[in-house]
């Protein structure tokens, strides 16, 4: 029911869910042009890292609507791990698969960092 009400509507569903299964389908060519559009960066790898190893990447969680898709994420630091983990957020845009992101470290509040990269890269891979 509360499905129905969501496709037929243009409002987002309340909770923030753990179901990613519905994340439109990026390419890592995507990725790659929001690296460059956003730091001028064309090298992602050092990204690819936060999401192959186990636990840096955790509490995922998306807000679906008909214009955008918003995730959002915890990233443990990479050097600091016994710091609390920075915020991440990355809005897909749906019709243009365009990506905008945010994080609490130094980079990202420039709408650029890996850990934005590496949440997108993670969850296509968790979703493929």
């Amino acid at each position: 029911m509360l499905l129905e009400l969501y496709l037929s509507s243009n409002l987002m569903i309340p909770d923030e869910l753990h179901d990613i299964s519905r994340l439109p389908e990026l390419t890592f060519g995507d990725v790659e042009e929001y690296a460059r559009k956003e730091s001028g960066c064309s090298s992602t790898t050092k990204a690819y890292k936060f999401c192959a190893e186990p636990g840096y990447l955790h509490n995922i969680k998306v807000r679906y609507s008909q214009e955008k898709d918003k995730l959002n994420s915890r990233c443990y630091r990479s050097m600091k791990k016994s710091e609390p983990p920075h915020t991440l957020e990355a809005d897909i845009d749906l019709a243009s698969k365009s990506i905008k992101g945010r994080c609490s470290c130094v980079a990202g509040a420039g709408g650029f960092c890996h850990h934005v990269v590496g949440l997108i890269v993670g969850t296509r891979l968790r979703h493929a």
